[in-house]
């Protein structure tokens, strides 16, 4: 499988993108180094923002994405819903694992929010598998057209 990897361009992601703010577990990243990109073959499209700790180097600690299968060909892929996901490594230095959140319409009480995806749950099995092609899209594109850092917020 062939694939394309285009570099963000402009100000960043789609509007709808990245502008809700993390759930409360999240730390204040605002200071963070930003790195953005965007991703695009027959399989799939997607945005992702990933946040790099200073205090921990070469450590993506968030990372924020939104992908949609363009022709969904499995089960997996089919039941994947199109929403910003959102994972957060916590405890880097601790061997727990990553904290999976998925932002949606009515996720808490009716109203739009982070609605977090337990682990061990096929749900959050399925959301990493999705999290390492994210990653493995991402090392393609810093490697082809350089590394689309730069500052932002969360």
């Amino acid at each position: 499988m062939a694939f394309v990897v285009l570099p963000l361009l402009g100000a960043g992601a789609a509007a709808e993108d990245f502008a809700t703010p993390p759930p409360d577990a999240v730390a204040d990243v605002s200071r963070w180094e930003l790195v953005s990109g965007a991703f695009s073959n027959p399989d799939v499209e997607g945005t992702y923002r990933f946040y790099v700790n200073p205090e921990r180097n070469a450590l993506y600690q968030l990372m924020r994405y939104r992908i949609r299968f363009r022709t969904p060909s499995t089960e997996r892929e089919r039941r994947y819903h199109t929403t910003e996901k959102l994972v957060w490594n916590a405890q880097p230095a601790e061997r727990l694992p990553l904290r999976c959140y998925e932002h949606a319409p009515g996720a808490t009480g009716g109203q739009d929010g982070w609605r977090e995806m337990r682990h061990g749950d096929r749900e959050y099995d399925d959301e990493m598998a999705v999290l390492v092609m994210v990653l493995g899209l991402h090392r393609a594109e810093s490697t082809s057209s350089g590394s689309g850092r730069e500052e932002g917020s969360p």
